[in-house]
């Protein structure tokens, strides 16, 4: 091919591609020009959820997901209902008919993609067993929770707190888990209340476990208290009080122990000391505390539009090798 020529159809080539790859750093600033329009928007909106029980519309896409620093929110959306800050999110699943939230939630950043980020825990089952081990073997008396359907939902606000109460009732007893959720913390806490166990023979050896199963997600023991998991952690405790029939109290050690069961694992929480007691009382904790590089958010620069200026950069740098070389 004469070099003219040659020369001519890189020329154009180099154009093509310039002109490409304007077009999409053109878009990608009116992309961030609307999304900076919409935060103004949102900064602008008036609170829609002027209490507790109050909520947005189910359109109202722009206020899903966000939520206050200093103030804590409450919602509903299909098939979940979420309380929130502006930096711990908290989704809890309902149940088959979608009229009450249970104890099966996802945590995660505010903010992020929560059906990405965070992680998933299920307030399995609570159950009896002696006083060896905290192994479920299905002997004694068992109480499955996160299967259950039908516990008695409240919400509450205490200034800017949320507390979310959930009461499930059956002939083994009664239980009630109290979840609070504070404007600023970074972490979403819950009492554990166990009213009027039904005991099996040799109550007096025998004890309850709590069984928490953690989804999808590496779980290691920080230390007694607590166990740390990617994007987050559980925390609890080392006692727990019991009341008697006779009126009489006790704080009971809480143990603890990790199996793994698949690609999830279950966090064991076993109240040491004699059983029969009429009422339980118990405060663990769930939180984030990090945030890895793919749940921040930061927007960055399509990967179309970097590839279109490399490669008229390129093709740019070939016309004038060529050109050296023909001259």
């Amino acid at each position: 091919m004469p070099r003219k020529t040659r020369t001519l159809w890189l020329a154009l080539l180099v154009t093509f591609l310039l002109v490409s790859s304007a077009g999409f750093a053109l878009a990608a600033k009116g992309q961030e020009k609307q999304e900076k329009e919409k935060d103004e928007r949102e900064k602008g909106k008036k609170d829609c959820r002027p209490n507790a029980y109050a909520q947005c519309d189910e359109d109202d896409d722009d206020r899903k997901g966000h939520g206050k620093h200093g103030k804590a929110e409450y919602a509903k959306e299909k098939g979940k209902w979420i309380v929130r800050n502006g930096d711990v999110s908290v989704w809890f699943h309902t149940s088959k008919h979608g009229e009450k939230a249970k104890p099966e939630l996802r945590v995660f950043w505010t903010g992020t993609d929560g059906n990405k980020t965070g992680y998933s825990v299920k307030i399995l089952r609570l159950f009896e067993i002696e006083t060896d081990g905290t192994e479920y073997k299905g002997t004694y008396n068992t109480m499955k929770l996160s299967d259950s359907d039908d516990w008695n939902v409240d919400v509450q606000r205490n200034g800017n707190d949320l507390v979310l109460r959930m009461t499930h009732a059956e002939k083994q007893g009664i239980v009630t888990l109290v979840w609070y959720l504070n404007g600023t913390s970074k972490e979403i806490k819950f009492d554990l209340i166990v009213d009027n166990w039904q005991w099996g023979e040799n109550a007096q050896n025998h004890r309850l476990v709590l069984d928490m199963l953690v989804k999808d997600r590496k779980v290691a023991r920080k230390d007694n208290t607590s166990a740390t998991l990617e994007g987050g952690y559980v925390s609890w405790v080392n006692t727990a009080k019991a009341t008697y029939q006779n009126g009489s109290t006790r704080n009971l050690t809480v143990g603890h122990s990790l199996r793994g069961e698949g690609n999830d694992v279950h966090v064991l929480l076993a109240f040491n000391g004699p059983g029969g007691y009429k009422k339980l009382e118990y405060d663990p904790a769930f939180g984030v505390t990090t945030m890895s590089s793919d749940i921040t958010g930061v927007r960055s620069v399509p990967v179309l539009a970097t590839v279109g200026v490399l490669a008229a950069a390129g093709v740019a740098a070939a016309v004038i090798v060529l050109g050296r070389r023909d001259e």
